[in-house]
């Protein structure tokens, strides 16, 4: 029978790995060329920043631009004021003031003096009866003239708030006709008749109830 050699070698045999085709490295790497994204460097200089003056200068171009508030302090108006006991001018005189220069109390405590004295002279008793302003102006309609009640010097800021409007609303040559009125009580009246014999006016004085 014959007899079987066997040899053996010193060399480890290799593992023999799974070969792998070129179809198959291709397309692995085109999917990771697909995933990942080539980023660029980019330079700080090259970088846009918004500043924020930029923004408000914006936020200025939009708001709405206000007109500037005219100033009127200085501007004069013509005051002519008046008062009577019943239709009897007692008092009167034109002044050319500024707002604020204009003194009602002034005003008033002068015309009670002066109806005062002439009530004095007629025996009579006095009482207030009303105080009104009227103002008027270039461009201001005569159906639009404001007419103000004016008793004290609250009354009287009602009047330059009014006078100041007109101002600023470009209104020229603006006059205020202010009037206080008083009626008598007991005393004289005096009676106007036409004389006869001309133009001339005789004043009767009579007893009053």
């Amino acid at each position: 029978m014959a007899k079987l050699t066997v040899r053996k070698s010193g060399r480890v045999p290799r593992h023999q790995s799974n070969p792998t085709t070129r179809s198959e490295i291709s397309s692995t790497s085109k999917s990771i060329n697909k995933r990942v994204k080539s980023n660029k460097f980019t330079h700080s200089r090259n970088i846009q920043t918004v500043d924020d003056e930029d923004d408000e200068d914006k936020d200025e171009d939009i708001r709405p631009s206000r007109k500037a508030v005219k100033d009127v302090s200085g501007e004069l108006f013509t005051i002519k004021f008046s008062c009577f006991l019943d239709d009897l001018c007692v008092y009167e005189d034109t002044n050319y003031v500024t707002l604020g220069e204009f003194s009602f109390r002034e005003f008033d405590t002068q015309s009670l003096r002066k109806v005062d004295i002439v009530a004095k002279e007629l025996n009579c008793g006095f009482e207030w009866v009303s105080g009104q302003a009227i103002i008027s102006g270039n461009k201001i309609r005569v159906a639009d003239n404001p007419s103000i009640i004016v008793s004290d010097e609250q009354g009287w800021k009602k009047v330059e708030r009014g006078i100041e409007l007109a101002m600023k609303d470009n209104k020229t040559s603006i006059n205020v006709k202010l009037i206080i009125r008083y009626k008598r009580k007991g005393g004289m009246i005096t009676v106007i008749s036409d004389d006869e014999a001309g133009d001339l006016k005789k004043v009767y004085m009579s007893q009053c109830c």
